[in-house]
């Protein structure tokens, strides 16, 4: 008896942990796992499954796949009449009565954590009994059988989820790993909320899993942990591992920024540079959304945790804000907006809500959401359509010029003394909009865009973020690059002149630098650390010798 078990991930560089705790645990089965992409074709996907001519196909079902999911699931099926399909994940267990009833070619639905589930039903299965006389089992949803949630699963008897041979084949992937299960938190809009604990894996197993990555030097490895730093102690110690066993993996966490300590602050400041990647979620600042949604906030804490963290500038810090919660109009969210923007992340994610089935939100009447994945939300209360509309633009425009990081000076000049950041958004929003109208514009377009926009005091910022992040693009027409003769007779000449090349740390490769003059200054850009210096003077001499 075969079993493939799939997962239709977000993207290729993705990988699913879920797939792998499942056929870990179930070793003594023959099971398959077979990964796809969202952005693969349906026939593809279809085709690659059938061509495993398995007796049973299991599915792993999230927001983003459940649909593409089904559409292969149905196809298998009228293909494979025998054939079992079975679905998991947070899609497929939250509605577990729902997908039998509307979809005859799903034959059952794991509820909870699959493991042992999983594991009774290929026992069964495997000794013989046919699947329609199989006896009701906990966390194993079928037609017409009373459903019951699975039993919480003994985290000390997972074995690792990856072996040495898996990471190497997935090694180029982001690879997924968690240290507990759970949250101590219940937020509203969360699955987690359902949980009633945090479940902590045995110290042992998170070595031991997190030193494969290390000595394979997987390039990211995100844990998938709701609140990493629930407690502080365990934290430290998971950290202070990983600082001490960990050479070239990025680890990427999720943490509350409230409840950060001192110590931990102080433990991730201390890294390497680029060791670290950290995920805070604000959501709002508005107290009374908070309270509604079940969160706690404490602005002035959460502010000064958040900035004791950049201050060491060696670790990428990604707050996240979420549109549409309870209590939350368009006025409030700007000023939401301006709180986390003002701590100044590397990345800032405007999110929508998605009211998601098992959660506390989706009872609720106040809020209007679309019935099929993701379920965003529409109108609210207390947000219009026509805002949340305006939002998204506001949301296109932080993505271009704040996240994509190729504006830095110029974002840093239009917002440094501007008491409503948010406004900033929205005016960059309503050109990004207008200019749209005309045809999509590459993002070399828009430094031209907004100099016209912005006018001569941005000439020179938007020329440095120009030169910093488009490596051998011709310098746009507003930058009046003065190359006088001899220019580049002298940039060569420069670069045979070992004591230059010392004196700015730099290598004589001219693939990694780039040189040009503007307003009789010469600057030489430094692609590998994305330094940029004034070297006038040599240039000059150069030029006059």
């Amino acid at each position: 008896m075969n079993t493939v078990l799939t997962a239709l991930n977000a993207r290729f560089a993705h990988s699913s942990l879920a797939l792998r705790y499942l056929k870990r645990y179930n070793s003594d089965h023959t099971i398959i796992l077979r990964e796809f992409s969202i952005n693969d074709s349906l026939s593809h996907i279809y085709h690659g499954l059938l061509q495993e001519n398995a007796d049973i196909y299991g599915f792993s079902c999230y927001l983003w796949n459940v649909e593409l999911t089904l559409k292969t699931a149905e196809m298998l099926k009228l293909a494979k009449p025998d054939c079992l399909i079975f679905l998991g994940g947070p899609e497929a267990g939250y509605r577990a009565e729902e997908i039998l009833n509307r979809y005859a070619f799903v034959d059952g639905v794991i509820v909870g954590e699959g493991e042992e589930p999983l594991e009774k039903v290929l026992s069964l299965l495997k000794s013989g009994m046919a699947f329609d006389d199989l006896p009701s089992i906990s966390g194993f949803a079928q037609r017409n059988r009373p459903i019951t949630a699975g039993k919480t699963l003994n985290l000390e008897t997972m074995p690792q989820p990856y072996t040495a041979e898996d990471i190497q084949e997935n090694k180029g992937k982001i690879l997924y790993f968690e240290t507990s299960r759970g949250c101590p938190f219940h937020c509203a809009y969360c699955l987690s909320s359902a949980e009633d604990k945090v479940r902590p894996f045995p110290m042992e197993y998170v070595k031991t899993g997190l030193k494969q990555f290390f000595d394979a030097e997987v390039p990211l490895v995100k844990l998938i942990d709701r609140t990493f730093n629930y407690d502080s102690k365990r934290c430290g110690e998971i950290i202070r591992f990983i600082l001490e066993n960990n050479r070239n993996t990025c680890v990427h966490m999720e943490l509350e920024p409230r409840i950060l300590t001192d110590e931990l602050i102080a433990l991730l400041g201390s890294a390497p540079k680029g060791m670290f990647q950290v995920e805070m979620g604000i959501q709002s600042a508005n107290a009374k959304t908070l309270e509604a949604v079940g969160r706690i906030f404490e602005p002035e804490e959460t502010a000064k945790n958040i900035r004791s963290l950049s201050q060491y500038g060696n670790m990428h810090i990604h707050l996240d804000l979420i549109a549409g919660l309870p209590y939350e109009d368009y006025e409030s969210f700007g000023k939401s907006f301006d709180f986390v923007y003002g701590l100044r992340p590397d990345m800032l994610q405007l999110g929508f809500l998605k009211v998601l089935h098992g959660t506390v939100l989706q009872e609720e009447e106040t809020i209007q959401s679309v019935s099929f994945p993701p379920y965003e939300v529409v109108a609210t209360k207390w947000i219009s359509a026509e805002e949340l509309c305006r939002l998204k633009e506001v949301e296109e425009a932080v993505e271009l010029f704040y996240n994509s990081g190729v504006f830095v000076k110029t974002m840093q000049r239009l917002t440094e003394h501007h008491p409503h950041p948010f406004a900033v958004f929205e005016t960059l929003a309503d050109l990004l909009v207008r200019e749209e109208k005309t045809g999509k514009k590459k993002r070399k377009d828009w430094y031209e865009i907004l100099y016209q926009f912005l006018g001569e005091d941005f000439r020179d910022v938007l020329s440095d973020d120009f030169i910093r992040h488009n490596k051998s693009i011709p310098l746009p027409a507003f930058t009046r690059p003065q190359r006088e003769r001899g220019f580049k007779d002298s940039v060569y000449h420069l670069m045979q002149d070992a004591e230059f090349c010392r004196r700015y740390e730099i290598e004589p490769d001219l693939s990694r630098l780039r040189f040009e003059r503007m307003d009789g200054i010469a600057w030489m850009m430094d692609y590998r650390t994305g330094r940029l210096f004034d070297i006038t003077d040599e240039i000059e001499k150069g030029i006059v010798d």
